[in-house]
């Protein structure tokens, strides 16, 4: 599952230096109080515009996932390296086995995209209470190219590691703008991260699965997928979404050209 948060530039590094000779004391200085020089001030004022909508976003698109939890600080998790979180309540072995998940994923997402752009955190539960604590529900949450979550009742199933690693492929194209993921509808993200980790809702039999769901509708917005799961089961979602996409893939498309379409700023299918 995926919860946008855009690809915001928040953290990113500012200008290295001023404009050769930098401020002059009549820009610098004025009054009794020191200010910033009209160079400074537009760095400055469009580093806190960044940032603040970057805020914005991540508020916007989390709020609809209010049952998943919020995103933060990792509780109860123990640091494998600088982007993996892991519960500490997992052994030596366990916590090998899951980095090898998250490696196994993005070799996934290498191989079908020809070169892996999204370089996302992940937060990984092996228990119920790590779970709790995080306010993690479901298998997985994607939030934008940013971070992936998985809960204990999917830390074991490698094809959730690379399902949601595809939405974080797609959302790295995306780019600073409201509204921006509305170039990609859900039911594309859904199917095609469904067709590259042949997880549930992969068609083993295409032309009778395909068939069966095909007067049903597709969801466009992450809302119209909950409405939809609770109607008829999520499998069955995931299901029409891989064979509609299957469907675009078949005149000769691929991945890598979903993605460069987004880059590119078009919209999708």
């Amino acid at each position: 599952m995926r919860l946008y948060t855009e690809n915001f530039g928040i953290g990113r590094p500012g200008p290295r230096h001023l404009r050769a000779g930098g401020a002059t004391a009549h820009e610098s200085v004025r009054g009794q109080g020191l200010l910033f020089g009209p160079e400074m001030r537009r760095d400055a004022g469009m580093r806190i515009r960044t940032c603040l909508a970057g805020l914005c976003l991540l508020l916007c698109a989390a709020l609809p996932a209010a049952a998943q939890g919020l995103p933060g600080v990792p509780r109860g998790m123990v640091s494998v390296n600088n982007r993996i979180w892991i519960d500490r309540n997992t052994s030596a072995a366990e916590r090998k086995e899951i980095v090898r998940r998250i490696a196994a994923a993005e070799a996934g997402i290498a191989k079908a995209f020809g070169k892996r752009r999204s370089v996302p955190l992940w937060q990984i539960c092996a228990t119920s209470a790590c779970d709790k604590a995080n306010g993690m529900s479901g298998r997985a949450m994607t939030y934008g190219p940013i971070l992936i979550t998985v809960t204990s009742k999917a830390v074991k199933d490698g094809k959730t590691y690379l399902h949601e690693h595809v939405h974080a492929e797609m959302a790295s194209a995306l780019p600073l703008r409201i509204g921006a993921t509305s170039r990609l509808p859900n039911w594309f993200d859904e199917g095609l991260a469904t067709i590259v980790s042949r997880s549930a809702g992969y068609p083993k039999n295409r032309a009778k699965e395909c068939k069966a769901v095909a007067k049903q509708p597709l969801p466009k917005t992450r809302n119209d997928f909950v409405r939809l799961s609770k109607k008829g089961g999520s499998t069955k979602v995931y299901l029409r979404s891989a064979c509609a996409v299957l469907e675009w893939l078949d005149a000769g498309r691929s991945p890598a050209d979903a993605r460069a379409r987004l880059r590119a700023g078009k919209r999708l299918p």
